[in-house]
């Protein structure tokens, strides 16, 4: 018997390691597909900076300082969304396969998420509301992973907003059997039935040009995929926008613990 026993912890092992190499190869063989889109994404924003560097070197030799200053400032934010886009990159090519999901306790989760966002919710004068049912609800997954999740969701929510006159998200957390739901709802404008078929495509974005790289959805995504769940995008009646993540529960391992 302690043979056996070990022999399936062993073939389970190898299932794992094999499944894990699967999921890095299907990671691998998306940024494949995205070279075209990254590409573009990264020789509009370089040509740019060669312009303005050049730009800037000719104004400071004509003593226009507060013009090369504007092209220096230019420069930088130019620089960020580089680094910003080639860090998704890298955080979407990470090998997850090792980090073993773990008891996440969903109210806080949304807590700490909601903290980060905490000054652009006042700002934009964002109504929020959070209903965790029951309280102490936990899906099996990464704490540091599930809030990013929920950051680029709410983040994304407060963009929506933007010109709404009602500025209102919701998030709904409930469990049902096996699995928990996670509804993040915002009352903003209804996405476009072309887009949103798209959505959680690699550089498919609803936001103006020049501010969303369309890669926070595949990376959330991919997130919660890797934890056995899933992530989905529906339009409400008659506005607003629903995204709802689904992760496995853990609430027996909270109550044993």
């Amino acid at each position: 018997y302690d043979t056996l026993e070990a022999k399936v912890q062993e073939r389970t092992a190898e299932l794992k390691a094999a499944q894990s190499e699967l999921v890095h190869a299907g990671k691998l063989a998306v940024l494949g597909q995205m070279s075209a889109g990254m590409a573009h994404e990264l020789n509009q924003p370089l040509a740019a900076l060669h312009t303005l560097s050049d730009n800037a070197a000719l104004l400071i030799e004509r003593g226009r300082l507060p013009e090369a200053q504007s092209n220096l400032e230019r420069i930088g934010q130019l620089v960020q969304r580089l680094a910003r886009l080639t860090g998704q990159l890298k955080v979407f090519a990470h090998k997850s396969g090792e980090e073993a999901p773990k008891p996440v306790r969903v109210q806080q989760a949304i807590g700490q998420a909601a903290s980060l966002l905490s000054a652009r919710l006042r700002a934009g004068s964002v109504e929020m509301s959070v209903q965790v049912e029951p309280p102490d609800l936990a899906v099996a997954c990464d704490d540091i992973r599930l809030e990013q999740v929920l950051g680029n969701l709410l983040g994304n929510a407060v963009n929506a907003l933007e010109a709404s006159d009602v500025r209102r998200i919701e998030i709904i957390a409930t469990c049902s059997g096996p699995t928990c739901t996670i509804a993040v709802r915002n009352s903003g404008p209804c996405i476009d039935p072309g887009i949103l078929a798209r959505l959680f495509e690699p550089f498919v974005t609803s936001k103006p040009a020049g501010k969303g790289l369309g890669l926070g959805l595949v990376i959330s995504s991919h997130i919660v995929r890797a934890f056995g769940g899933n992530l989905s995008a529906r339009n409400l009646t008659p506005t607003g926008v629903e995204f709802i993540i689904e992760l496995p529960c853990a609430m027996d391992a909270i109550h044993t613990a």
